[in-house]
């Protein structure tokens, strides 16, 4: 059995795990665009925030660990360029990669709004926290734009050390909640003085790093840094080319099974479909958790099993002021 995989995150490296513990003869190939492979992106607003300083503690094992130890050829630095499912074969770099399975886990990218680009961060894999971190040196200004799940920690932690300001586009932080929820949480953050504009988006921005001219709905400051935070787009261009088949709003479509349209591709992470377990219905969770067991679950099946991912409720839980709020499942927001 040749199995190749395309990407080393959550996704990636569970299911190639899996599969070596299923077969210890199997050929497994990761490919993964970036330097790293099996991070914790939880961990990242941390580590950016001064909890710990060695940026390695991120990672949960090395790569020796997957090479050495398990037996699995991983590849970094390695963007695939095209899959050819006629003749069973991916190609990266100009050379080709043959296999009888295939995995794509190629998780998600930061989105960005247009005209923004080149003035902000965005933190979505190693690469990113550890340029971050670079420019975070410094600094004492920081501006978040986006109020979600990843711009409210990192506003709350870096709050900690820096002067923040946050900008939301909605009337409050993590806008999934309920709107008593949300009274809730902005009662704690104003409590505690933080600055956030909400019903807010910045409408331009110039300058240079160390001193830029942020504009947004409400008025004109400066800041130091720029970290955007506005929402992820799922990676998914590879199977759109491959004619896999999509969802309606752009996720890979798979079935029970974690197979895509091509019995013989699998998908998992942040680039797929979900079912939500209390609706049935197709839903998107990006999150490590979730993309891990869906990991574990195409290393089985990729050997011809039928282990039925159930689906997922989306539960997420994240450090606001150091008050622990989570949500999970469904909401009066969701349900009507």
């Amino acid at each position: 059995m040749n199995i190749v995989i395309i990407g080393g995150g959550a996704a990636g490296m569970s299911a190639a795990s899996k599969a070596r513990r299923m077969d210890k003869n199997a050929r497994i190939t990761v490919l993964e665009k970036t330097g790293y492979v099996s991070y914790a992106e939880c961990g990242m607003p941390y580590y950016l925030s001064g909890y710990f300083e060695n940026v390695n503690d991120l990672l949960h094992y090395p790569l020796s660990e997957f090479i050495e130890h398990r037996g699995i050829d991983v590849i970094t630095n390695a963007v695939v360029d095209s899959i050819n499912r006629k003749e069973k074969y991916i190609e990266s770099n100009g050379k080709k990669y043959p296999y009888d399975k295939l995995v794509i886990a190629t998780g998600a990218e930061p989105r960005i709004s247009e005209g923004l680009a080149n003035y902000v961060l965005a933190l979505r894999n190693m690469d990113d926290v550890i340029r971050i971190k670079g420019k975070i040196r410094g600094v004492n200004d920081i501006t978040i734009i986006g109020a979600g799940v990843l711009g409210t920690e990192l506003f709350s932690l870096l709050g900690e050390k820096y002067n923040v300001r946050l900008i939301s586009k909605h009337e409050y932080v993590l806008p999934h909640m309920d709107r008593d929820m949300g009274n809730i949480l902005t009662d704690i953050l104003s409590r505690n003085g933080k600055e956030i504009e909400y019903n807010s988006v910045p409408t331009a921005i110039s300058g240079s790093p160390g001193n830029y001219s942020v504009t947004t709905s409400r008025g004109t400051f400066n800041t130091e840094l720029v970290i955007s935070a506005t929402g992820i787009k799922p990676s998914t261009e590879l199977a759109e080319k491959a004619g896999l088949k999509l969802t309606a709003n752009g996720l890979i479509s798979v079935n029970e099974f974690l197979q895509t349209s091509d019995p013989d591709i699998y998908a998992a992470g942040d680039n797929v479909a979900t079912k939500n377990i209390v609706t049935g219905s197709s839903d998107y969770y990006p999150l490590a958790q979730i993309a891990n067991k869906m990991g574990r679950t195409i290393g089985i099946n990729i050997f011809g099993n039928k282990r039925v991912f159930p689906g997922a409720l989306g539960t997420t839980i994240i450090n606001v002021m150091g008050y622990q709020v989570g949500y999970t499942g469904i909401n009066e927001n969701t349900a009507a």
